[in-house]
């Protein structure tokens, strides 16, 4: 029988073992941390300020579209000289969504920063009819031609035309202008922004994304995992991504100024591609049952499955390098960005 030492031994090995063992597992309470409430604090500040640069950018591109017959077996370099009036068309609209930020504003332009691919529509689409046996023919079936392309940014309800005044489709960046006598630009509190210094962008350093997912404004967060200097200074960050966070900015906080500082731009996320089997009609939002044998002819479409939490970005240090080789452009348009990117006269 134990007597009551070893039963006393026994329930303190247990409490001291249990102790620890919910000292490894229970999280911080970092909320109890003074530093942690000012951090807090100082996150809802800068959110607040900077929420009046960020807007929901809109593309939408018209196409004239001209279908031939299988029969007439018309080639690309037919096209010139084709008299097109006497074969059907119709006419399609292709649009994007994403975001931009307001980095530079006077009393004669705003100027926003987004990513390029959210504007990059061909001027030309040429789709080709194909054998049984799946080889491409040399002969075209649909020729689309671009007939109008318009940009908006969007805020409040209310929008204002913007154009492509500088971009750089390799590192996706683009520089769009509008003018401020328009209603929305007259309703934009600017707020300054400050610009990340390189050093700031180091793997393992947090970022803060905002921008307009499926329409909706919202703030996410994530690490910085990798900076990809063999591909093209691209940041690899493990934020989630969604259509319309393209031209996102993502900032960090600087500990100099404990602000905001831009530190780059959300560009891409990485993909997982299959090729599925789809109804000839889908695209017409035809209805089907799911119950029933499908019949009808069917399509290889290619199906692209967004990876969330592989997330790419442009950093600062290329959007500034970018800048600083065609600032004489941008100074020809009336604007100037050295005070912003601290550029030096030579």
């Amino acid at each position: 029988m134990l007597n009551s030492k070893h039963i006393i031994k026994s329930w303190t090995f247990f409490m001291v073992i249990g102790g620890l063992l919910l000292s490894c597992s229970a999280p911080r309470n970092q909320d109890a941390s003074p530093d942690y409430f000012a951090y807090k604090k100082t996150i809802r500040k800068e959110f607040s300020a900077i929420n009046k640069n960020i807007f929901q950018v809109y593309s939408a591109t018209d196409y004239k579209t001209f279908t031939f017959p299988s029969d007439s077996q018309i080639r690309k370099k037919e096209l010139g000289v084709l008299d097109k009036s006497k074969y059907s068309t119709h006419t399609n609209t292709q649009s994007t969504r994403g975001t931009a930020i307001l980095i530079h504003g006077d009393d004669k332009q705003h100027l926003f920063l987004t990513s390029y691919h959210v504007f990059n529509y061909p001027d030309t689409v040429i789709d080709y009819y194909y054998r049984d046996d799946g080889i491409r023919t040399p002969f075209i079936a649909q020729l689309s031609i671009k007939t109008r392309q318009r940009q908006i940014i969007k805020k409040h309800g209310e929008s204002m035309a913007v154009e492509n005044v500088a971009h750089n489709k390799k590192n996706d960046i683009a520089f769009l202008t509008g003018k401020p006598e328009t209603s929305v630009a007259n309703r934009i509190q600017k707020t300054h922004v400050n610009i990340a210094s390189e050093k700031d962008l180091r793997t393992g350093t947090e970022v803060f994304v905002t921008g307009f997912p499926s329409g909706y404004f919202m703030v996410t967060r994530g690490l910085i995992s990798q900076l990809l200097t063999n591909k093209m200074d691209k940041v690899l960050i493990d934020a989630p991504f969604n259509k319309g966070y393209s031209g996102s900015p993502f900032f960090v906080l600087s500990p100099g100024c404990e602000c905001f500082s831009l530190a780059g731009i959300i560009t891409s996320a990485a993909v997982e591609k299959k090729n599925i089997l789809v109804p000839e009609f889908q695209r017409y939002e035809k209805s089907y049952d799911p119950k029933s044998i499908y019949t009808d002819p069917s399509y290889v479409n290619e199906d692209k499955r967004i990876k969330y939490g592989v997330t790419f970005g442009t950093g600062i240090k290329t959007i500034k390098k970018f800048y600083t080789n065609h600032s004489e452009e941008f100074k020809e348009n009336g604007i100037s960005l050295d005070y912003l990117f601290d550029v030096k006269e030579p």
